[in-house]
């Protein structure tokens, strides 16, 4: 309701500014500036109610058959045949890392079906080393996992800023055999 009503007010001044633009330009530029303010508040909170939406089905099943779901979901949408192998005794975490690897295998595969070309991908979680450690891996081409994303391709980034949060690591490696993704952290409980 929040947006629809931001999106709203926004339509409504700058109509309001295409109406005064030649008899009175300050006001309009006035008035365009306010809506152009309430586009960025009405941006974030479209932001915020798509992570609302997007955590769901943590809170709903749980993150072992999040992930399994996460993995049915891409083999349907994408034609990827994808495995999933999660460990039975991951123990009790923190809903933010719990949240994390949920988010950064969302990512990871989502990463895969769009640009890999592959016609497989695993995902597995479990404790290792005292660690939970997820790997999410591909048959697709690769890419250069150095090198600087594309403009506007955020999916990498944001992963690692994910991992940086939660006091974790994301580790990439790719070639013309696939790519692996390692995300591992210490848990919080």
């Amino acid at each position: 309701d929040t947006l629809a009503h931001s999106l709203s007010g926004i339509a409504v001044q700058l109509e309001a500014v295409r109406t005064i633009w030649d008899n009175d330009e300050d006001r309009a530029r006035s008035m365009l500036d306010q809506a152009l303010s309430d586009a960025r508040s009405g941006l974030g909170e479209a932001r915020r109610a798509i992570h609302t939406l997007r955590a769901s089905p943590l809170e709903d099943l749980g993150l072992t058959e999040a992930i399994v779901r996460l993995g049915d979901s891409c083999e349907e949408r994408h034609g990827l045949s994808v495995q999933t192998a999660i460990a039975d005794s991951l123990g009790d975490l923190d809903p933010e890392l719990e949240n994390a690897v949920y988010r950064i295998a969302d990512e990871a595969l989502t990463n895969v079906a769009r640009h890999a070309e592959a016609e497989w991908a695993t995902v597995d979680l479990r404790r290792k080393s005292g660690k939970v450690r997820l790997t999410v891996v591909d048959d697709g081409h690769g890419f250069d996992a150095e090198g600087e994303p594309p403009e506007g391709h955020v999916g990498i980034r944001g992963m690692r800023e994910r991992a940086e949060v939660v006091g974790g690591s994301l580790d990439i490696a790719s070639g013309s055999a696939g790519t692996t993704v390692l995300f591992e952290v210490s848990p919080w409980k």
